[in-house]
């Protein structure tokens, strides 16, 4: 039974490792946050750390999913557009395909990245 205790030791120090490992996570996001903040406030986009480092602020685009009812609805109204200007398939692929991926919503958020100098 002693591979019992030591498992139950084991199991014990985990969750009291993952329970310090959530807090310090939570205070990284945190001042992760506070930090982005201060940086698109005073417009920084690069801070230099002493260890060679750079902590860069940088700009995140992303995009909505492209789904069938999104895609279908792009396409109607793509399509309403006058005949003549469907005479080129090539053409008209091509700006059809502009059209659905230009027209997605676009959500922007900030990212901290760790850099090398």
């Amino acid at each position: 039974m002693e591979l019992a205790e030591q498992l139950y030791v084991m199991h014990i120090d985990i969750q009291t490792k993952s329970n310090e490992l959530k807090s310090l996570k939570k205070s990284y996001d945190e001042l992760t946050e506070t930090l982005k903040e201060h940086m698109i406030h005073e417009k920084m986009t690069k801070i230099q750390l002493q260890n060679k480092k750079v902590l860069h602020l940088k700009e995140k685009k992303t995009f909505s999913a492209l789904n069938k009812d999104y895609i279908l609805e792009t396409l109607k109204s793509f399509y309403k557009q006058p005949v003549a200007q469907h005479k080129k398939p090539d053409e008209l692929a091509e700006k059809t395909t502009d059209t659905i991926i230009d027209n997605r919503e676009a959500k922007l958020s900030w990212v901290l990245k760790f850099l090398n100098k």
